[in-house]
């Protein structure tokens, strides 16, 4: 080989230099493959993660309507003094089908009272409109209820400032502001009375005693007996003293008051306030934030087709029956023939001679003619400028700007 000269392959071999290439080309190719599967692989992961952060978001801001669902968050704290009575057993029954969790080795100073706490999984954020996932917390509940016997409230509201002392001190129970008792009173009905026949059985003993019918009778034998009737019977209660006491509750102290006749009432009850309590802050935030402020769905019927929408429409005003509708459409068959006869005074006169009742359900006449009250309310209704008119059954309006099928007859005002 001449000096100088490159060596030459031999064959398809390749030289040492092209071999050195080749392999860096695949190493360097193989690093990028390998970096590139890792950003997928990141990306990926990216991805499930957002997803599943999308579907947590979407599984928190489920409004809980049902109670079924809400009630398992809360944690009902029953002080083991009304917990070891017969109505804390049954209450404990109760509980146990609704899933919910409970405690009873709560202390309190008072006797028989009852609170709520919840696992909070989320926070509402007004700012974004929903709610936001955080670590789970315990969080106090504003309610606190308390069940108290009649005799017991009895001597709340007869003694001077018992009612007043026993309120503060329900409300002190969770140590901070914005606490609403809730007081079940058992058997105060039944209480009060005894009470009113009481008073009326002394009453009657009185005037009998004080006629004096026949002297022996009084003397050694009715007289004695009422007496002793009236020791022994129940006391009377003042229920003006009550009824201030019941409303000093509700309106002084912002107390909701239930009353019940039985243990087992009691029970149940305190089981349908644990259910309501639940749903509070779900309820809250669909009426804050619902859009659907339109009438309820039903409220206002629809037509299948032109011809039943309009006998609907007829029958949304005050006392239009579906036999005057079925009359005033055998004479004016659209919205245009009933708009022209209202402006025309003729035809609105020619109207009341001629339409005539229909029966709903046979269809057949029954000789009756509209009248004059209803031709007068349907002639208000679509030429006058009301837009609350009280002659539309649900208050509801045509939207402005309807258009029947001439644009020269253009109705503003009535019921869709």
């Amino acid at each position: 080989m001449p000096p100088g000269s490159a060596p030459r392959r031999k064959g398809n071999r390749l030289t040492e230099d092209e071999q050195e290439k080749r392999t860096e080309e695949k190493a360097r190719k193989a690093v990028q493959k390998q970096a590139e599967k890792e950003t997928k692989k990141v990306e990926k992961e990216a991805k499930a993660l957002k997803k599943q952060k999308e579907v947590e978001l979407n599984s928190i801001n489920k409004l809980k309507a049902s109670k079924k669902d809400s009630v398992k968050e809360i944690i009902v704290d029953i002080s083991e003094a009304f917990a070891q009575s017969p109505s804390g057993q049954q209450l404990l029954r109760f509980l146990e089908t609704q899933e919910c969790e409970r405690t009873v080795d709560w202390n309190p100073p008072l006797p028989n009272v009852i609170k709520w706490r919840r696992k909070v999984v989320a926070d509402w954020n007004e700012e974004l409109g929903y709610f936001i996932p955080i670590p789970e917390t315990i969080r106090e509940e504003k309610h606190v209820l308390v069940v108290v016997k009649a005799d017991d409230f009895v001597n709340l509201a007869l003694g001077e400032t018992g009612l007043d002392d026993h309120v503060n001190k329900i409300k002190a129970l969770l140590g901070r502001g914005g606490v609403k008792p809730i007081y079940v009173i058992e058997g105060l009905t039944a209480l009060l009375r005894k009470s009113r026949n009481a008073k009326n059985r002394n009453f009657q003993g009185a005037v009998r005693h004080a006629i004096g019918a026949s002297a022996d009778e009084d003397n050694n034998g009715n007289s004695c007996s009422v007496a002793s009737r009236a020791r022994k019977g129940p006391k009377v209660i003042d229920e003006n003293m009550v009824e201030d006491a019941l409303l000093s509750l509700q309106i002084t102290h912002g107390c909701l008051v239930h009353h019940t006749v039985s243990m087992q009432e009691t029970s149940e009850w305190i089981s349908v306030f644990t259910g309501d309590i639940s749903t509070i802050p779900y309820k809250l935030t669909r009426t804050n934030h619902d859009t659907s402020f339109c009438a309820d769905v039903g409220q206002v019927r629809t037509g299948n087709d032109v011809e039943d929408t309009y006998f609907k429409m007829l029958q949304e005003i005050t006392r239009v029956t579906a036999g005057v509708a079925n009359g005033i459409i055998g004479e004016y068959k659209s919205v245009r023939e009933l708009m022209n006869a209202c402006r025309d005074e003729g035809e609105l006169t020619c109207m009341l001679n001629t339409a005539k009742i229909m029966a709903s359900k046979t269809g057949i006449s029954s000789g009756r003619k509209i009248g004059q009250a209803t031709s007068k309310r349907l002639h208000q209704i679509f030429t006058g400028q009301n837009p609350d008119s009280a002659d539309l059954e649900h208050g509801c309006r045509m939207p402005q700007g309807f258009e029947t099928d001439e644009s020269t007859c253009t109705a503003d005002r009535f019921c869709c």
